[in-house]
């Protein structure tokens, strides 16, 4: 038994240092990727990321079985160098983003050739369709400013809860509709000319939730200004790189007092970037002052910097639970 023991921590042992050099080794592909001066440097140094990230995925398989095994009693460092993993798989999927992307841009790139009058109106229509059922998420209801009278919200709640479950409800029946007509289409079991007559209808409801077309999410000018005034935002100012740059108190302001516009949107997506996470419980920003203490599946325990917007200040909690149910873990895009 003591002899398998400590076979077992030798193994371990070679496994965590694996981790800790392919991680370092991800780090400096990750570089090259974003540092390539061509588009076949940056194809093959995206090609040697997916590699290492299958290395390190298969190297997490194994710390998972040493974390439900009862052989190893202290499992810190086991938790600690899965999370390492797991963050750098969170990172790829980045890059990943990016690649399908342009992979889907080329295949239409090269698709607007001779196309049959026919194929062409099928293939708008689905087009529309698959545009509507992207654009079409849940309304994300976690974005909110925090009430500063909580009487108030309280007796508003339960109107606002049950108004938000019949709209997500009707929405979600529209969604699944859109998606069965898309199968159709596709299968080429649907006339296009009969959808067609149809897309006024859902153009209608589409409406409600996003605009199909490009119109810049702006609000209207409070007052009417001199011409040399600036009568819109800067595109600049509307970009994640511009947003990145700015202090985080500013991103702070932009997520709590910016409700429902494209600025709280970027700040919300530029403070994740930033190792920042919302407790969707105290509607605030978490970010780790260190490395947690423990690590479980569900939950971590540590130091942690919170940003109150209350007294707005950053304040340090130590010893604190951060529970993964309370985790705003949603792709931003």
């Amino acid at each position: 038994s003591g002899i398998k023991l400590l076979f077992s921590l030798a193994e371990i042992e070679r496994c965590l240092k694996k981790v800790q050099e392919g991680v370092e080794y991800f780090d400096e592909i990750w570089a090259k990727v974003h540092e390539a001066a061509n588009v076949n440097q940056k194809e093959k140094f995206e090609g040697d990321l997916k590699k290492e990230i299958k290395k390190l995925q298969r190297l997490r398989d194994q710390i998972k079985n040493w974390q439900n095994s009862n052989d190893v009693k202290d499992k810190t460092q086991l938790c600690d160098f899965r999370r390492l993993i797991e963050q750098k798989m969170e990172q790829f999927k980045i890059v990943e983003r990016e690649t399908k992307t342009k992979a889907y841009s080329k295949q239409g790139l090269g698709s607007e050739q001779k196309v049959d009058p026919k194929e062409k109106e099928k293939e708008d229509v689905i087009g529309w369709l698959q545009v509507t059922s992207i654009f079409c998420p849940l309304p994300p209801i976690f974005l909110k400013r925090p009430k500063v009278k909580e009487s108030i919200d309280r007796l508003n709640q339960k109107e606002r809860l049950e108004s938000l479950t019949k709209l997500m409800g009707q929405h979600k029946f529209h969604v699944q509709k859109l998606e069965l007509i898309l199968r159709l289409l596709n299968n080429s079991s649907i006339e296009v000319a009969k959808v067609r007559r149809r897309v006024g209808a859902l153009l209608n409801f589409a409406n409600v939730f996003w605009p199909l077309g490009e119109i810049p999410a702006l609000p209207r000018m409070p007052c009417t200004t001199p011409s040399y005034y600036p009568q819109a935002t800067q595109p600049p100012l509307e970009s994640m790189e511009y947003y990145m740059r700015l202090p985080t108190e500013v991103l702070f302001f932009n997520f709590y007092y910016l409700e429902g516009t494209r600025a709280q949107y970027l700040a919300a997506k530029a403070l994740k970037k930033q190792s920042w996470r919302f407790h969707t419980q105290y509607k605030m920003w978490f970010q780790r002052h260190e490395e947690p203490t423990t690590i479980t599946d569900e939950y971590e325990q540590g130091t942690y910097v919170y940003f109150d917007f209350e007294k707005w200040t950053q304040r340090k909690k130590e010893g604190f639970t951060f529970e993964y149910r309370y985790l705003e873990d949603r792709d931003l895009g």
